[in-house]
């Protein structure tokens, strides 16, 4: 992965997919690139909530 914290590695997706992993099912590729976009989208979320209201805190 890169320094950005909000960067998803699509090359690292379609490697395991290459590597013959299902890619729907349990512990799939499809499972996994869609729990790594929620917790990219959260943390972002929660970033820029802590940064708008730093006198809430």
């Amino acid at each position: 992965m890169s320094d950005n914290k909000y960067e998803i590695d699509i090359q690292e997706f379609a490697k395991v997919l290459q590597s013959g992993q299902e890619l729907n099912g349990k512990d799939d590729v499809l499972t996994l690139l869609i729990k790594k976009i929620t917790q990219v989208a959260l943390g972002a979320k929660i970033d820029q909530h802590l940064e708008s209201e730093p006198e809430k805190r």
